[in-house]
């Protein structure tokens, strides 16, 4: 039964995460899992534009929750592309002064828009900038 005992960090977490939900605080993961799509493509699609380059598209994407904890609950997404060397675009991104987490693809890097708060957007746009 070992196995199944939770440790304090995730005692710690649940109870955080209990009392957000009495006092009717919003949570950031929740936020995230229900954004409109519609949005998240908007918002991807004015990053394109504004950025101006052809090394990056807006891309429609699937999302897992927990970050690939939940793998048979995919939802539709909506992201970046930004083509290069997935390692070096990799680098640049994790090495940032906020570090990015992307996800790799054939001939790139995805970045999810569902994962980035409204609040860290022109951080990542910051971010991008430094792979052009």
């Amino acid at each position: 039964y070992r196995t199944f005992r939770l440790d304090k960090l995730t005692i710690g977490l649940l109870e955080h995460t209990l009392l957000a939900h009495l006092r009717k605080q919003p949570l950031p993961c929740w936020e995230m899992a229900v954004f409109p799509i519609e949005e998240l493509k908007r918002i991807s699609e004015e990053i394109v534009l504004t950025l101006a380059s052809p090394k990056i598209s807006a891309i429609k994407l699937k999302s897992s929750f927990g970050g690939g904890s939940l793998p048979e609950y995919d939802f539709d997404s909506f992201g970046i592309k930004i083509a290069g060397d997935p390692t070096a675009l990799s680098k640049i991104l994790l090495n940032n002064d906020v570090p990015v987490v992307c996800r790799t693809s054939a001939g790139g890097v995805l970045l999810d828009m569902r994962t980035v708060m409204p609040e860290q957007i022109n951080i990542l746009i910051d971010a991008i900038k430094l792979c052009l």
